[in-house]
């Protein structure tokens, strides 16, 4: 809570002060700068940091996540690209881009390529890279690879009925099929996670095309 920021930013920066090269530290002190939105100090703090250490896949992924925190999901793109232009990137770093890009609506061929490399490096096996490959595939209106893709993602996750990452991929396909009631039924029921909710929660997307659709009707 914001009452609990002071207390967590004094407790974040004396983990720094001795430890001023710890992602660990600097991942806390991120999160209580966010209790209190002080997005200057977060950015300025893991800015200082890459400036030493440019190509740090750990320190790339914090900047990605401070940007996508502060709405900024473009910003949060170009970080994680760099990590996948490292030349060592793992099929999370490019599952990671790729869902990023339905928050910055960019959905374009690149991130559909750097999806199906992530199912490259995952042998087609993971839920979350089949799953974000569906989503990008409706989101370009490519429905017939779209819904294949999210039938492989329930069965690599053994499920027997949608779950709520299901579902928003169902709400994507419907409303390309142009059928928005079915949408917003698909899209209600992505359940809200408990706790804090992260800006890239599949929540979070359901929401914005709640909106998208209630403004449309």
């Amino acid at each position: 809570t914001i009452g609990d920021a002071p207390r967590a930013k004094a407790a974040a920066e004396a983990l720094l002060k001795d430890w001023p090269d710890s992602v660990t530290a600097m991942r806390l002190a991120g999160s209580a700068y966010a209790l209190d939105h002080n997005w200057t100090a977060w950015n300025a703090l893991l800015d200082a940091q890459l400036a030493k250490h440019p190509n740090d896949r750990e320190l790339l992924w914090e900047r990605a996540r401070a940007a996508q925190t502060q709405g900024d999901f473009a910003a949060a793109g170009k970080y994680l690209h760099t990590v996948l232009d490292g030349g060592q990137a793992t099929s999370n770093d490019y599952n990671f881009y790729s869902w990023n890009t339905l928050f910055e609506k960019s959905a374009d061929p690149d991130a559909i390529q750097e999806a199906q490399q992530a199912n490259s490096l995952s042998n087609n096996r993971s839920f979350a890279d089949l799953h974000t490959l569906a989503c990008l595939y409706a989101a370009q209106g490519k429905t017939t690879e779209a819904k294949q893709v999210l039938l492989q993602a329930m069965d690599a996750a053994g499920l027997v009925q949608p779950n709520s990452e299901v579902w928003f991929g169902f709400g994507a396909l419907y409303e390309q099929y142009g059928v928005p009631d079915a949408a917003v039924e698909a899209f209600r029921k992505v359940k809200k996670p408990d706790g804090r909710v992260s800006p890239t929660d599949t929540y979070v997307l359901a929401q914005a095309h709640l909106k998208e659709l209630k403004t449309s009707q």
